[in-house]
């Protein structure tokens, strides 16, 4: 079997890491998820399914659900999945000034729920719990769609779920996370992990705990 590669169009940068990631992935997990298919456990479903998706070029997010609830199950779906905001006062894209730099547009909505394509792809977990005593739960796959609404990324390290499945991001946040228990400051933080060819941003460097 030949050997994953990313998309040609990848940067370099990345096309490493992520070709690191998805050759050590098991076989099966590159292909699509299947209604029925048993897994472990919620965080290996979820591993599986961000596996595949980080091969594919999109990003799987939980939206509802809990193996806990009365109807246990807990849905996934791409991260494009949310409805795209309409424009229907017809605001501008940008923000435009004149030659003093001043605001000439009336607002701006660049940026603004960029992630939002109304895809219809969607994976549930559901946890089947048997009638008899003596009879063993399990949790399978129930696919709503494999369909998407996009193109994939050419470089799906854009999306923040798979960044932080990295070695090198989980390196640097352990790293990074006892320099936040001694109360560093970021920029010390930052200081340090550079010495090692790390990095880690603000936010997440805050955002440890």
């Amino acid at each position: 079997m030949s050997l994953w590669r990313a998309h040609p169009d990848c940067p370099d940068d990345a096309r490493e890491r992520i070709e690191k990631v998805v050759r050590s992935l098991p076989v099966e997990s590159l292909d699509p998820p299947l209604n029925n298919e048993v897994v472990q456990s919620a965080d290996a479903c979820l591993r599986r399914l961000q596996g595949f998706a980080l091969s594919e070029g999109f990003a799987v997010v939980k939206v509802s659900g809990s193996l806990t609830s009365k109807r246990p199950r807990i849905q996934y779906k791409c991260v494009h999945h949310g409805k795209e905001t309409r424009n229907f006062r017809q605001l501008e894209d940008h923000i435009d000034h004149d030659a003093e730099g001043a605001v000439t547009s009336r607002r701006r909505r660049e940026n603004t729920h960029t992630l939002k394509k109304e895809c219809p792809w969607a994976v549930s977990l559901v946890k089947h719990v048997p009638g008899k005593a003596d009879d063993m739960s399990f949790l399978s796959l129930t696919v709503t769609s494999i369909r998407h609404s996009h193109s994939m990324a050419v470089n799906p390290l854009q999306y923040r779920q798979h960044e932080k499945t990295l070695e090198d991001y989980v390196k640097a946040a352990r790293i990074a996370a006892t320099h936040r228990e001694s109360f560093l400051p970021y920029s010390v933080s930052q200081r340090i992990l550079e010495k090692e060819g790390l990095n880690l941003s603000r936010t997440d460097y805050y955002n440890l705990y």
